[in-house]
């Protein structure tokens, strides 16, 4: 095996790694909402968040163009049910407000 190849390979595994720790961070916080304690679950929210960040710079995302995606995404149109939630609760535009003010 030659050093490209190996390299190739780690990278592979890495991916591989990130995602696992994605679907246990999910995992985390399904078991925090289940249990209903309010400290746990923000750990596990932000291990959600903080996986998605460094799994994405590893597949060519970077940190700023996730950040310009998400803003994009919460300026998109909302399907017919996520409008429905929207209209009664403002998750999006209470998230659109606090990152807006974070600027």
């Amino acid at each position: 095996m030659n050093i490209r190849e190996s390299d190739m390979i780690r990278k592979i595994r890495l991916l591989e790694w990130l995602k696992a720790e994605l679907a246990v961070s999910v995992g985390e916080v399904m078991r925090a909402v289940a249990g209903g304690v309010r400290v746990p679950m923000a750990d596990a929210l932000s291990r959600v968040v903080v996986s998605c960040y460094v799994l994405g710079r590893h597949l060519g995302v970077g940190f700023k163009e996730l950040d310009e995606a998400v803003t994009r995404r919460l300026d998109r149109p909302l399907d017919a049910m996520a409008q429905e939630a929207e209209d009664r609760y403002g998750d999006h535009r209470a998230l659109r407000r606090y990152r807006r003010a974070k600027e």
